[in-house]
């Protein structure tokens, strides 16, 4: 999940302020934390964790400044919380990535990897204001090699 962060205009002003030739800023860069408590939007963050841990799903990560969620929930719960519909595909390039001994393994199983993606969802309209998105529900997970898949 994306949370909508908060003082977006404030933030692309100092980095052009920061980046013209001339100006008092120039060059003075914001670290990672200051652009963070910048950009935080505690409320929206709040709002969405409540919102899922009411309806059944379980927080498994959030970002430092809480500007990302993950979570997970059975099928029927994503189903039923974004009314949506979905669809299962078999995850045939996930295969390419693998190692020789993992692609044996794979075989001996026959079973591939399932992704379930629906073709639109539905955001409540009180949680609109605080989601940017809703990341991974109509297109498919980004293809990591087996080393980032390890890693994450």
């Amino acid at each position: 999940f994306a949370i909508t962060q908060q003082n977006i205009a404030e933030l692309e002003r100092q980095l052009l302020a920061r980046s013209t030739p001339g100006n008092a800023e120039y060059q003075q860069w914001m670290s990672f934390e200051e652009v963070g408590l910048l950009i935080r939007n505690r409320h929206a963050t709040a709002a969405v964790s409540e919102w899922l841990e009411n309806n059944g799903a379980v927080i498994t990560w959030q970002s430092v400044h809480g500007e990302y969620l993950k979570a997970t929930a059975p099928l029927s719960i994503w189903s039923q919380l974004f009314n949506a519909t979905f669809h299962e595909w078999d995850d045939l390039e996930h295969e390419k990535d693998l190692n020789r001994e993992e692609r044996m393994q794979t075989q001996k199983t026959k079973e591939p990897n399932k992704i379930y993606l629906a073709t639109e969802y539905y955001i409540p309209k009180n949680l609109a204001p605080h989601l940017a998105s809703v990341l991974n529900i109509v297109q498919s997970p980004s293809i990591l090699s087996f080393q980032h898949r390890n890693a994450l």
